[in-house]
């Protein structure tokens, strides 16, 4: 079977079908950290922002899953998008020739920029989900612990009578 052509690929992960597997069982290792120059200019102003967001939710969760055993599958999906999605996602437009970036617009109705973007959005929301979903275990041990108060040393408790 033929593989699908860089551009190809690049649509495919534009679209939300993408070219990178899902995050491995817990059992696979990582692939290794992909060296990926952040600062580099060929990487749109206006993704700036959003690549920054992407790392600071990455380095949130992953400091808050470290200290939860049941949460190693997290972690597992948080270093593969920090080591390898993301990097791959910015090299592969860093790579897209200028003069055929717009063949992205031609075929999509959005510039690459725009795509990139998208890409670094979905990103984030994906984190900011597994993020609630960290948070949820300790809103819902507050909620109990606020319950039990309440019913021991709310008004109505009278431990002598």
């Amino acid at each position: 079977m033929a593989q699908p052509s860089f551009l190809d690929r690049l649509l495919g992960l534009f679209r939300g079908s993408s070219p990178v597997p899902p995050p491995a069982p817990p059992s696979t290792p990582v692939k290794a950290k992909i060296a990926f120059n952040y600062s580099d200019p060929r990487i749109p102003d206006n993704a700036r922002p959003k690549i920054e967001t992407v790392q600071a939710l990455i380095a949130d969760i992953e400091a808050r899953a470290a200290v939860e055993s049941e949460w190693s599958p997290v972690l597992l999906e948080l270093r593969q998008m920090g080591d390898v999605h993301l990097p791959t996602l910015l090299q592969s437009y860093i790579d897209i020739p200028p003069a055929h970036r717009a063949e992205i617009f031609r075929k999509t109705g959005h510039s690459a920029s725009f795509a990139l973007n998208d890409g670094l959005d979905r990103m984030a929301d994906r984190l900011r989900e597994m993020s609630s979903s960290l948070a949820q275990g300790n809103l819902d041990a507050f909620t109990a612990n606020m319950r039990f108060i309440e019913s021991r040393y709310g008004a109505g408790y009278a431990p002598f009578d």
